[in-house]
């Protein structure tokens, strides 16, 4: 079901009397600190940062256990009249409790970001145990730990706002920000995760949206023509592209009446000039465009309300269609359809309904958290398919000569740099090599020979007609998840495509079957990023041994 009103204001009261009636509802509003589940997770946050923030602890105190003030004030004061207690110190002490929790937790804070210290304060301080266990309803304790889960969405924002502005990200600095968004009732709960709850939302908010029973309330309100404020006013004449904003005009007119709409002649003149009438005839289409979206939402039912006994006005009054207010059990349309209707007078107060009585309880169970796939995927990280295999293996030459200790993957990028600045034209070798810290560890002559000769493998193997050095990739898999990658060295032929990547492994050659099946996986997500692309197929794929000169196929 949905509920659509005029204006947000009218959505608190309609949401505050649901609350009461303990109906689910879901309705993003402000006030997410000053609910007691907001409450209590601030208190605890401050609590964790400051320990001399000892009004947390009494906010802590008087939430977890439902104490009354005179008990724990009392306590409090026998506390302080030991002159060897610290103040600041109360309720630390105690085995067990939230405060002595959120003090053990204290020396972690400077490995923890904001985010993550909110979070060690609510887990701390019991805080989604306390609040679920408060009800009334299980719908009103799911909907508390919900507003948790929307004031650690607001921590993401703080971080978030942080990082676009450059700032240092801090757990006091999130204390501030939070109360700040409070002030400026910018600190939204949450709007609710059942499906069966009640949806309160503007008629301009409905757009595109869709519910089997809609309600539509405030179709009475007056019309509010747009005439006062300031108000852009088009050009007479057609638009000229060489000056679009010719003739258009900028009008401010303040609204001097303040809240006074009667009994002002010179209100009343207004409105029944020209540019009154004007204000007006826009403000009825308006209203007439908006009706037409709001009130086609529902599926199955919809629901007008008028206040008192009026059948029309405001907003209804502009329809002109008299004919959608039904007087029976049946409602006859302009082109003759019947359709089932009823007219209900209520009263208000008239009617209660018992609710189930509600037992809150905390459930607890030892099940592991079911494992999700990661949402991105590194295509060196795949391992091999069950059916992969070594096809075809080319000796390209013999071995290089490397001088010393070296890492294989730096010299593996120092190659493959080689080979794209050849393919570019360029005759850069010896500024790679140094680049990449490989001068001492292989000469010009054998990073120039390792190119030389694949490249000539290439020509000769695949008759290629163009070939693509370091080709970007990325993805969507069956599963949803992005593929990233760098294809080493892809090779457009006639009859499709070749993927090569290049291996810088020193390793013998009687090892290369068994390393380049270890790569089949990564190969076979290129090849299927490949085909997803172009819709021509790769016909092989190779692994292309620089060092030892060689290339092997994997299938």
């Amino acid at each position: 079901i949905a509920i659509l009103c005029r204006t947000h204001a009218n959505l608190n009261e309609i949401a505050t009397a649901l609350s009461e009636a303990k109906l689910p509802i879901r309705y993003k509003r402000p006030g997410l600190l000053g609910t007691p589940e907001g409450c209590l997770a601030m208190a605890c946050l401050r609590r964790l940062i400051d320990p001399q923030d000892t009004l947390a602890s009494a906010e802590i105190l008087t939430l977890t256990k439902c104490a009354n003030p005179e008990a724990w004030i009392a306590e409090r004061v026998a506390y302080l009249s030991d002159p060897d207690n610290n103040s600041r110190q109360w309720l630390e002490e105690a085995e067990q409790g939230p405060v002595a929790r959120l003090k053990a937790q204290r020396g972690r804070l400077h490995f923890l970001t904001p985010v993550e210290v909110l979070r060690t304060a609510i887990d701390a301080g019991n805080v989604r145990e306390s609040v679920y266990r408060w009800g009334p309803t299980e719908q009103r304790s799911q909907h508390r730990l919900n507003n948790l889960a929307a004031l650690l969405g607001h921590a993401d924002d703080y971080m978030n706002q942080c990082t676009a502005q450059n700032q240092p990200a801090t757990s006091a600095g999130l204390v501030l920000w939070l109360y700040q968004l409070a002030v400026a009732e910018e600190d939204t709960q949450a709007t609710g995760g059942a499906e069966n709850a009640i949806q309160l939302i503007t008629h301009h908010g409905a757009k595109g949206l869709e519910w089997p029973i809609v309600i539509a309330m405030d179709l009475t309100a007056d019309l509010k023509p747009r005439l006062w404020g300031l108000s852009v006013l088009p050009s007479p004449d057609p638009v000229s592209l060489d000056d679009p904003l010719a003739k258009r005009t900028l009008r401010y007119w303040p609204a001097f009446m303040g809240l006074q709409t009667t009994k002002v002649p010179l209100l009343d003149e207004i409105n029944d000039s020209e540019e009154g009438q004007i204000a007006m005839a826009r403000e009825i289409q308006e209203t007439r465009r908006l009706l037409y979206v709001s009130l086609t939402r529902p599926r199955d039912g919809l629901i007008i309300t008028l206040e008192g006994k009026e059948t029309g006005g405001g907003w209804m009054e502009t329809l002109a269609a008299d004919w959608m207010l039904p007087a029976g059990d049946a409602l006859t349309l302009p082109d003759g359809t019947t359709i089932p209707s009823s007219n209900v007078d209520l009263q208000a107060g008239a009617t209660a309904t018992e609710l189930p009585g509600y037992t809150p309880s905390w459930v607890t169970t030892n099940t592991t958290e079911a494992e999700t796939l990661p949402l991105r995927l590194s295509p060196s990280t795949l391992a091999p398919g069950a059916t992969a295999r070594v096809g075809e293996i080319i000796t390209l030459g013999e071995r290089l000569e490397i001088e010393g200790e070296y890492d294989p993957a730096a010299l593996g990028s120092a190659l493959h740099a080689v080979i794209a600045t050849t393919l570019l034209g360029q005759h850069a070798t010896a500024r790679v090599l140094q680049d990449h810290g490989m001068e001492k560890t292989i000469s010009v002559a054998a990073a120039n020979e390792s190119t030389r000769r694949l490249l000539a493998a290439i020509e000769q193997r695949f008759s290629p007609i163009t070939l693509y050095a370091e080709y970007p990739i990325h993805y969507t898999n069956n599963s949803g998840q992005l593929i990233s990658g760098w294809i080493d060295l892809l090779i457009e032929t006639s009859e499709g495509f070749v993927l090569i990547d290049h291996k810088a492994s020193p390793r013998a050659r009687s090892d290369w079957e068994e390393i380049a099946l270890g790569y089949a996986g990564q190969l076979e997500a290129y090849a299927e990023g490949v085909v997803r692309a172009t819709g021509r197929p790769v016909i092989s794929r190779w692994i292309h041994f620089g060092v030892t000169g060689g290339l092997v196929e994997v299938c």
